[in-house]
This record gives C-alpha cells, sequence and structure tokens, in this order.
C-alpha cells in the first residue's frame, strides 16, 4: 500500500522456442507436375528434452481482487470489502508447452 510496482516485478521467465521445417520437392513426376512433401516440427525444443520450450502464462480471467463482505453504511448503501489476491504467478501451460509435429504433401499441375 502507497507504494509503486518495480520495474519488470511481473515478467515471466525467458521463453525459448524453435519450429523446424523440412521439405522435400520432387519435380517432372511423369510429366504431371511437382510433388512436395513437408514435415513441420512445433516446439522442436521441447523433443530434444522436455525442460526446454516450455511456455508461461497466468489464467485469463484472474481477478486480482475478490469481494470479501458486503454490508450496509450508515445510509443503507451496500459497501464492499475488498481483498487483494496477489499469489496468481505465472505457469507452465501443459499443452503449450509440448512439441507437435504435422506432415504434408502438395501436387502442382
Amino acid at each position: 500500500r502507497g507504494q509503486f510496482a518495480e520495474r519488470n516485478s511481473n515478467l515471466s521467465k525467458w521463453e525459448h522456442q524453435i519450429d523446424l521445417h523440412i521439405s522435400q520437392n520432387i519435380h517432372n513426376i511423369k510429366g504431371i507436375g511437382k510433388l512436395e512433401f513437408t514435415c513441420d516440427i512445433l516446439n522442436f525444443t521441447n523433443m530434444l528434452n522436455k525442460k526446454w520450450g516450455r511456455t508461461y502464462s497466468v489464467d485469463w480471467n484472474y481477478s486480482p481482487l475478490k469481494v470479501a463482505s458486503v454490508s450496509n453504511d450508515a445510509n443503507g448503501n451496500r459497501v464492499a470489502t475488498y481483498t487483494y489476491n496477489g499469489s496468481n504467478k505465472p505457469n507452465k501451460s501443459d499443452i503449450g508447452s509440448r512439441w507437435h509435429a504435422q506432415v504434408g504433401f502438395r501436387l502442382t499441375f
């Protein structure tokens, strides 16, 4: 109370994410056209080591203020009493921290 937030006090941990894209073209398949095979690995660093490529986030619907009680004042108006809940820290996103792969092919005439 009565203080300013320190500079960069609400930053989460540093995030590293490297994606890998591999493609191979095969030209002139019996005069039809070009065939391209692709493989994408999203968050490739997490595939190498489970401690790499982590993503951190805070709950999107989190409110740091919580209503503790509601009472009436001397004039009969309803007055809410709030408490501060500052315990929400960035957590590791389980789904966002996993590696994903997708394979595709394309035939161009």
